[in-house]
């Protein structure tokens, strides 16, 4: 008689399915799977690899480089959630690329365009990021305007507030801290900097939602050098404006007002101020963005300045006279001190 053995079917599927049942009846997101994005870099003149590129992801997970021959590999990226990748390099641009949020492993090259004026460092180093994604975030790029570069030490800032972050050396940044549903605005803040948009961007975030919001912004001309910077003087002063960026046009005005881009002085040269006078000047150069406003105040022998007198003694015979000449443009105090047979006396 033949016996036969009955395979039994494995319980395991069966179990794992009751579990997410369960899970999901009770409110409980399953775990994510992990991601796994691979992938090279190479030199856009030479098509030869980078190596030790940072690659970096928004929202921040894993942190990797590139080996000897260019290539990379980075896990630690949840499912269902759609990533930016970062790569860059000390005199290379940064450059990036969306990620779709639906697969599970896929293949990302960057070719990076080489630029001397990165003075920025990726740091390449790995690390790993704990803080598990968001639900709701907005991440984003700075780029300059002028150069499109991105800039580095960018501060962001929400209203309503959320977290103010500064960008990276990527000129990367991501927000998840505090980000709830409802209008947001958002801004950029640096030195020598000025938005595209000085009354930022608009935006509104859902129960699951993670914005990607790139904000342009324009490196801004150093204000002009007023020389002298100011002060009392006796008598007419010569001026000169000068700004520290080859070929910009310099623009001014002596009363006090501010200097527009029509309807103002252009400055060609020295001039001679003979008055007491506010000059304010301003830097124009395309595509930078205009300069703040240089003053300076000069003060032409005005009454209270310390200013060395005006002496001079001669003799005069019974019934002489002597002309002195005197250029005042202000009030000021004169004193006539004569004396004869032995008296002094003073005339004001």
């Amino acid at each position: 008689m033949e016996t036969r053995r009955i395979r039994r079917p494995s319980a395991l599927p069966v179990i794992l399915f009751l579990g997410a049942v369960v899970l999901a009846a009770a409110g409980i997101p399953p775990a994510p799977r992990e991601r796994v994005i691979q992938g090279r870099v190479l030199d856009w003149e030479t098509s030869r690899p980078v190596a030790n590129a940072t690659i970096r992801t928004l929202p921040p997970s894993r942190q990797t480089c590139t080996d000897s021959d260019g290539r990379y590999s980075t896990g630690g990226l949840a499912e269902g959630v759609g990533y930016t990748l970062l790569a860059g390099k000390k005199g290379y641009r940064v450059h990036h690329q969306d990620l779709p949020s639906h697969l599970r492993s896929l293949t990302c090259d960057f070719i990076l365009y080489p630029d001397d004026r990165v003075k920025e460092p990726a740091r390449c180093s790995e690390r790993l990021r704990i803080d598990p994604t968001p639900p709701r975030s907005i991440r984003g790029l700075i780029v300059d305007w002028r150069t499109d570069l991105t800039v580095a030490g960018v501060r962001i800032r929400t209203t309503p507030p959320t977290e103010s972050v500064l960008t990276d050396d990527m000129g990367a940044y991501f927000i998840g801290r505090n980000v709830q549903e409802g209008e947001y605005t958002i801004s950029a803040e640096k030195e020598g900097f000025i938005m595209e948009k000085p009354e930022g961007y608009r935006f509104r975030i859902g129960p699951d939602s993670m914005i990607r919001c790139d904000m342009p912004m324009r490196s801004q001309l150093p204000p002009p050098v007023i020389e002298p910077a100011g002060g009392t003087f006796e008598g007419p002063v010569r001026v000169s404006i000068r700004s520290g960026v080859p070929d910009a046009e310099i623009v001014y005005t002596t009363d006090g007002t501010e200097p527009k881009k029509w309807d103002t002085y252009k400055y060609n040269g020295p001039f001679l101020v003979r008055k007491t006078t506010t000059i304010k000047a301003l830097a124009l150069k395309a595509p930078w963005a205009d300069s703040l406003t240089a003053e300076a105040v000069i003060r032409i022998g005005e009454t209270g300045a310390v200013n060395a007198p005006f002496v001079r003694s001669f003799g005069l015979e019974a019934g002489g006279r002597e002309r002195i000449p005197l250029d005042i443009d202000a009030p000021c105090t004169i004193e006539v001190t004569a004396e004869w047979e032995g008296t002094a006396r003073t005339l004001s």
